[in-house]
């Protein structure tokens, strides 16, 4: 294991969204950050490939605002990688090691229109632009030059961006999980994962049937009492919704179920401590502020005019930009 750590512009992924100019007249155009990637490799003398000749992966994590994992052992799809790559587990700027955003650095960088500014620069082109520095670096001395990348969730949709900016830098790519939805507007992309929501609450219901009324029972609660996160936020009958993401994923229904049932175990006046740590757990963004900030842009594919050079009929997506809020737009039409 060997730990790499970077000093990068802060703007030069602008030169792939916007152009050189618009990198060198931002008002952080002389700004660098700290970018940090760990580097994994089978040193078994057993394995065929040496492991200084072995090709490079990069790792591109989901999220967006989250590192890359770091565990006590290697194992697992990292471990099976490593025999046959020098495994790269980058942290996105913004995430983990490499110059992390939290409230407390955001607002210190000027008002919300700098913050705006500021933040737009850990985007998914200023992602790419970090790793393109970092494999110049890694792979200087190397004939191909080129690596491969492996993307999980978000990093799916980083994949498809690495394959539009630079795809002269790759050798292949692999993709978990996670493909951008292209050609299609926010609105519906959020329309359908509503119509999907409903269906897994109605596939949990149906397994559980008790806690439809202890999930009603809970919200009732929040509407007419006042009940405090950890944090010292207040629980709303809302915000319980967002217990929600237990179902996102297959296998996590039962600690949905385990979740809910530990709503009252301390009476029938108020949620007990347990739950309300677990809830805490559950909805704050507090170490992944970018995940709040950008998750619903991710979905932003372009603007709503034009059509591709050479292809006729291949129009754009009509998602509109800014988003405009559309997944409380779209709940709140529902």
């Amino acid at each position: 294991i060997t730990d790499h750590w970077f000093q990068v512009p802060l703007t030069h992924g602008l030169i792939f969204s916007k152009g050189k100019d618009a990198a060198l007249s931002s008002r952080f155009a002389d700004q660098t950050i700290t970018v940090f990637a760990r580097e994994v490799v089978n040193t078994s003398e057993t394995l065929t490939v040496p492991a200084d000749k072995r090709p490079y992966i990069v790792y591109l994590q989901g999220g967006p605002g989250f590192g890359s994992p770091k565990t006590g052992s290697i194992g697992g799809w990292i471990a099976e990688l490593a025999k046959t790559h020098r495994v790269i587990l980058l942290d996105q700027r913004g995430t983990g090691l490499s110059s992390p955003l939290s409230a407390r650095t955001i607002t210190a960088v000027g008002d919300p229109q700098v913050q705006a500014e500021y933040t737009e620069l850990f985007r998914a082109d200023s992602i790419i632009a970090d790793a393109e520095a970092i494999r110049e670096v890694l792979l200087a001395d190397r004939a191909d030059k080129r690596w491969s990348t492996i993307g999980q969730s978000f990093g799916g949709f980083l994949t498809l961006s690495y394959l539009s900016f630079a795809p002269q830098s790759l050798r292949d790519c692999r993709i978990t999980a996670g493909l951008a939805p292209i050609r299609t507007s926010v609105d519906n992309v959020y329309q359908h994962t509503f119509d999907r929501m409903k269906e897994r609450v109605e596939e949990y219901y149906s397994w559980f049937p008790e806690d439809a009324e202890l999930a009603t029972r809970i919200a009732e609660h929040l509407r007419t009492h006042k009940e405090y996160l950890p944090t010292g936020e207040r629980l709303t009958d809302h915000r319980f919704q967002m217990a929600g993401h237990f179902l996102g994923g297959r296998w996590r229904e039962r600690g949905l179920h385990y979740f809910l049932e530990n709503a009252f175990a301390e009476g029938n006046d108020h949620l007990s401590d347990q739950f309300l740590t677990a809830m805490g757990a559950e909805v704050t963004f507090q170490a992944n502020p970018l995940y709040a900030l950008m998750h619903e842009t991710i979905y932003a594919d372009g603007p709503s005019d034009g059509v591709l050079p050479g292809i006729p009929g291949y129009e754009l997506s009509p998602s509109p930009a800014p988003t405009n809020w559309s997944a409380a737009r779209v709940a709140a039409s529902r």
